[in-house]
């Protein structure tokens, strides 16, 4: 069998979309007023077990995050993951930062 010297990295995981992304922090925010707190990355990381630096990459959309770390991440603040909420890091341009460069 031969060997490929050469390695081809694959993009991975899912990145929110704008209507994921306007879903999750209009809950956030609503939670906030509710709980009249800020909702810090470091309390969602205890809430969600999901690192500071995971939660980062999902509320600013700079990178890729697998699905089921979105899906904790929705269901910590009571939402539903639906399929409108995230596309494929396969159907996203090579540098996403730059698709996302707005918030919404």
């Amino acid at each position: 069998m031969l060997q490929q010297d050469s390695k081809v990295s694959r993009q991975r995981g899912v990145m929110l979309t704008t209507v994921g992304y306007k879903k999750l922090s209009q809950a956030k925010m609503s939670q906030e007023i509710e709980r009249n707190t800020r909702l810090t990355l470091d309390y969602l990381s205890q809430q969600t077990g999901l690192t500071t630096n995971t939660l980062s990459k999902i509320f600013s959309r700079s990178a890729p995050v697998d699905k089921r770390s979105l899906h904790t991440c929705f269901a910590s603040l009571n939402l539903n993951l639906d399929e409108q909420d995230y596309l494929s890091a396969l159907s996203l341009p090579s540098n996403p930062a730059r698709f996302y460069s707005g918030r919404g």
